[in-house]
């Protein structure tokens, strides 16, 4: 990349973690993405208004290879999938043994008449 007017690599570096930012909430999808868009769009406002910036911003977004972002973005959305089933499979073994300790009773019974009641 060109960032021979930009003084100093961690400015180079920065704009490149913005271009990264902003393609990926251009990539994104789903709860919150748009929110995301929206709050990186108004960052990236005021710091566009420098055209050095601007055409380093542009060349940055230019070198960006999408195929990675889409892994990145799917790999999160695995791990968020994973853990709210991971809650979903806790929720329902709680529910079951609670309903188990409150019926006892009747699976006492069931059992009794059906394997004879040896007590």
């Amino acid at each position: 990349m060109n960032f021979e007017k930009i003084p100093g690599r961690r400015n180079g570096r920065s704009i490149e973690r913005d271009a990264l930012r902003f393609m990926e909430a251009k990539l994104d999808y789903g709860k919150g993405a748009g929110t995301k868009r929206k709050l990186i769009k108004a960052e990236l406002e005021n710091k566009m208004k420098d055209d050095v910036y601007k055409a380093a911003f542009n060349d940055a977004l230019m070198n960006i290879d999408t195929d990675i972002i889409m892994r990145r973005i799917e790999h999160r959305k695995e791990l968020e999938n994973a853990a709210k089933n991971a809650k979903r499979t806790y929720r329902t073994a709680k529910r079951g043994i609670r309903f188990y300790a409150n019926h006892r009773d009747i699976f006492d019974f069931i059992a009794d008449l059906f394997l004879g009641s040896k007590r």
